[in-house]
């Protein structure tokens, strides 16, 4: 089946927002300290706020609200939160004529910042939070399926493209072809499944969409 839609993860896939996030969290949490070993290790897997609660004794309620203020502050004076790549790619699939959509771990405001700071934001049709799904993040394939469903595209007929290891997983749950990028900061060892794996979103080649 021809590849109708295409629906990309954000944190790590087009924008390098995961060390922003990582400095912002460190912002809150201090004096105490975070590894980035300990941070890397939940890229793209939920329940990172209990784990700072659980950890650190910042209630939920406490950090998240004060993660997100600090987030955007940084990534409003980030001068190249985007990665190399994204808006070229993004453009060439609009010329496409593809729909387009974010489906994202991250909450909806800071969705919002990141696709205000980079400019990114006009080119998606739906943008797709794990908080649309009653939280049910990746792997599980609910934010891909929803994202799918708003854009009225069969998961079968999209085209993912993600960064992490479980990103990959719920986009693969969902029933899409995916295409695993490495650009990112953070970039995680290539995974089984994919229909590629590429080193840069300039590396994205249209033919697959046939």
């Amino acid at each position: 089946m021809p590849i109708h839609a295409v629906i990309s993860d954000l944190d790590g896939t087009l924008v390098d927002s995961e060390r922003i996030f990582m400095a912002a969290t460190r912002a809150v949490i201090a004096p105490h300290e975070m590894t980035n070993e300990v941070y890397e290790a939940w890229i793209g897997r939920g329940g990172f706020s209990r784990y700072v609660e659980d950890t650190y004794g910042i209630p939920v309620s406490d950090f998240r609200p004060r993660v997100l203020a600090e987030f955007i502050r940084q990534v409003a004076q980030d001068p190249t939160p985007a990665i190399e790549g994204a808006r070229e790619l993004l453009e060439r699939l609009a010329a496409a004529g593809l729909p387009l959509a974010v489906a994202s771990q991250s909450s909806h405001p800071l969705i919002e910042a990141s696709l205000r700071a980079t400019r990114l934001a006009h080119h998606f049709q739906v943008v797709a939070s794990v908080q649309d799904v009653g939280d049910i993040g990746k792997p599980a394939p609910d934010v891909y399926l929803h994202a799918a469903r708003r854009l009225r595209v069969a998961p079968e007929a999209c085209l993912a493209l993600e960064d992490s290891a479980v990103g990959v997983q719920a986009a693969l749950a969902a029933g899409m072809r995916v295409i695993q990028t490495r650009g990112t900061t953070y970039p995680a060892p290539p995974q089984p499944g994919v229909h590629a794996v590429i080193e840069s979103l300039h590396d994205f080649d249209l033919a697959w969409l046939e």
